[in-house]
C-alpha cells in the first residue's frame, strides 16, 4: 500500500533499550530480532507477533561479555533448519535461536586468534552454510548448519565490510564500511 506505520506506547514504551537492530521472520510468521546497539541494559532478543501486535523480550547470558556499547551480536538470518543464526560482532560465540522450543544456544568459535568474531553480518549461502561479513577479522568465518562447524577461509586485506548479499551468479557481494565495494 506504500504507506508507513508505526506502533507506540504499551509494552514498546518499555523496550526502548532493545535497540534491534537486526531481525528475520520466523516460520510462524513472528519476527525476531537482536539487540545490535547499545547493551548497558543487557543483552536481549525480542520477538513481534503482527498477528496480535504482542512484543516480548528474553535476556540472553554470555561468559566472559563485559557488555557496554559493543553489541555481540551484529546480524542475523533464518537458516535452511529454520533456526535463527547470529553473527558474532564482539564475541566468540554464534547466536542460534530455535524458535520451535523458544531457546536461544551460543556456539562458540575460534577466528583463528582474534578475541572475538569480529563480524558485521552474515549470509545465508544457497548451499545451506552461513557466511559471515568482516568488520575487524582478517578471515570470513564460514559455518556449516548441518554439523555445527564453523571454519575461516580466504584471508583478506581490507576487513572492513558493513553488509553482504548473495548475487544471482553465487558470488557474495561484500559493501565496504567507508561506501566503497568489494
Amino acid at each position: 500500500t506504500n504507506q508507513y506505520s508505526y506502533l507506540s506506547g504499551g509494552q514498546f514504551s518499555t523496550n526502548l533499550a532493545l535497540q534491534l537492530g537486526s531481525m528475520c521472520q520466523l516460520p510462524d510468521g513472528r519476527v525476531f530480532g537482536i539487540n545490535t546497539q547499545n547493551t548497558v541494559n543487557g543483552i536481549y532478543y525480542g520477538l513481534f507477533s503482527p498477528t496480535d501486535l504482542s512484543f516480548t523480550k528474553t535476556s540472553i547470558s554470555i561468559p566472559n561479555y563485559s557488555g557496554g556499547f559493543s553489541a555481540p551480536f551484529s546480524g542475523c538470518v533464518l537458516g535452511p533448519d529454520s533456526n535463527v543464526y547470529c553473527s558474532p560482532a564482539n564475541t566468540s560465540n554464534i547466536g542460534v535461536y530455535n524458535y520451535a522450543t523458544n531457546t536461544f544456544t551460543l556456539v562458540p568459535i575460534n577466528d583463528q586468534g582474534n578475541a572475538a568474531g569480529l563480524f558485521s553480518d552474515i549470509v545465508l549461502l544457497p548451499d545451506g552454510r552461513l557466511l559471515f561479513v568482516p568488520f575487524g577479522s582478517s578471515n570470513i568465518g564460514l559455518f556449516n548448519t548441518q554439523t555445527w562447524s564453523y571454519s575461516n577461509t580466504t584471508v583478506i586485506t581490507n576487513k572492513y565490510y558493513a553488509s553482504g548479499v548473495v548475487l544471482p551468479n553465487g558470488s557474495v557481494y561484500f559493501n565496504n564500511y567507508n561506501n566503497t565495494t568489494g
